[in-house]
């Protein structure tokens, strides 16, 4: 089972990572640089939670609830993006 989470848990990092940045492209009508540059927050926390997260479970030694919020953390993430760009134009 948690095979099967990891699975999906990167799949959808995958297709958010490869497929958002080409979201901005034609929607935004940014160049490839520009959307690069707006993917990039995305990226850095990505990367600062793989350094996070095993020294976590090294630490706690539970592996459960991270795989919880992480699930949670990406269910959450798209109204609060959608939230961000409402109140903050531009």
């Amino acid at each position: 089972m948690l095979l099967v989470g990891a699975f999906l848990h990167e799949l959808i990092m995958y297709v958010i990572l490869l497929y958002f940045q080409l979201f901005f492209q034609p929607v935004y009508l940014q160049a490839p640089l520009q959307s690069a540059i707006s993917i990039l927050p995305v990226c850095c926390l990505t990367v600062c939670f793989s350094v996070i997260s095993p020294i976590t479970v090294e630490l706690a030694r539970r592996y459960r609830l991270l795989l919880w919020v992480g699930w949670v953390l990406n269910r959450f993430h798209g109204p609060v993006v959608h939230v961000g760009q409402h109140f903050f134009p531009g």
